[in-house]
């Protein structure tokens, strides 16, 4: 089996993480709609239902991959709660500092230089790298063992495919050979016999003769 290409790996990678990420979204949607009586099955049917109408009657045909990435924390449906209106806090309905009556005016802030917002977003890029959680890459590391998993898997299946395939080859020829030899032998009975009746008739043609001639050649070493 022929190992997969870096680039291979990240697109098979990206199609996956956009199907099951759209699937654990309508999974969340589902478990919302059935607060209680249901159980993990029910849930998912209702999230099946929802990707078939959402994706245009396609089915979701990733349950493996959603099995393995389930119980990680990065794919468990968390219910957000949206604060309400007068939870606010009263530090935002004061003024930090007195207004006049009349127009404010505000001075403006002079934009970045090309340099210093490369050197800005440069600054945040190796931020966001360092503080990146192990759990984002206990996750990575997780789905790019299932990934291999799976690979592994359909090669053995591969395997053994051509296997069965060589087998049926073989008994195919041996098959045929045997036709062969059932063939052959049955051809040999037909002309024994005709050089027995030639043999024991007394008068024979030219043709008869010739007949005979050749069988003789061939049967007569079990005349002794």
């Amino acid at each position: 089996m022929r190992p997969r290409s870096l680039r291979s790996m990240k697109s098979r990678r990206g199609r996956i993480n956009r199907d099951v990420s759209t699937c654990f979204g309508y999974y969340a949607e589902a478990i919302k709609r059935h607060k209680c009586g249901t159980n993990t099955h029910d849930e998912m049917n209702e999230a099946h239902e929802i990707y078939r109408g959402t994706c245009n009657g396609s089915r979701f045909g990733l349950i493996g991959c959603w099995e393995m990435l389930r119980d990680l924390d990065k794919w468990r449906p968390i219910d957000l709660e949206v604060p309400s209106s007068g939870g606010g806090s009263s530090k935002r309905s004061k003024p930090d500092t007195p207004t006049d009556e009349g127009p404010t005016t505000r001075a403006r802030r002079r934009p970045d230089g090309v340099k210093k917002a490369k050197r800005k977003g440069k600054s945040v890029a190796c931020f966001g790298i360092q503080n990146v959680g192990s759990s984002e890459i206990q996750n990575l590391e997780s789905f790019t063992q299932a990934l291999s998993e799976m690979n592994v898997i359909k090669g053995k299946h591969k395997d053994v495919e051509k296997r069965r395939i060589n087998v049926a080859e073989r008994m195919l020829e041996y098959q045929k050979e045997r036709d062969a030899i059932k063939v052959r032998k049955k051809e040999g009975e037909k002309r024994f016999k005709l050089f027995s009746v030639l043999l024991a008739k007394q008068n024979l043609s030219e043709d008869e003769k010739e007949s005979y001639l050749k069988l003789n050649q061939q049967f007569a070493h079990l005349l002794g």
